[in-house]
């Protein structure tokens, strides 16, 4: 079966985010308020690889490219986390925001147990 020609995926909403958090700071006189998701890594439709989708609002220029929701490619899903982690790394280090997240709420469900455990 022959693969799928590789196309950049276009995100419009995310269902499964797994961190959030909105900053403050001050660049060009100005005050920023950005808000910076991270969504659960997802397979490419492609088959080739995989994607973290990635939310930086209200970035100021040298980022604004980057409005929206914007996959984060990697060769596996850990690999696609941890380079959507180094983007908000590097914006985290540029800005030196103040984060005004909220404190963290009880998860819904408790998560399932690893391969080769009992509850």
């Amino acid at each position: 079966m022959a693969k799928k020609k590789w196309k950049m995926v276009t995100i419009t909403t995310v269902d499964d985010v797994i961190a959030e958090d909105w900053w403050e700071f001050r660049r060009y006189g100005k005050l920023f308020v950005a808000h910076i998701a991270v969504g659960r890594a997802a397979p490419d439709p492609s088959g080739r690889d995989w994607y973290c989708p990635v939310l930086m609002e209200g970035l100021p220029r040298g980022w604004s490219e980057m409005n929206g929701w914007r996959p984060i490619y990697g060769v596996g899903p850990v690999d696609s986390t941890m380079n959507a982690f180094v983007l908000i790394s590097r914006a985290f280090h540029d800005f030196g925001p103040k984060p005004l997240g909220r404190a963290p709420r009880a998860r819904k469900k408790s998560p399932s147990p690893r391969p080769g455990t009992t509850r």
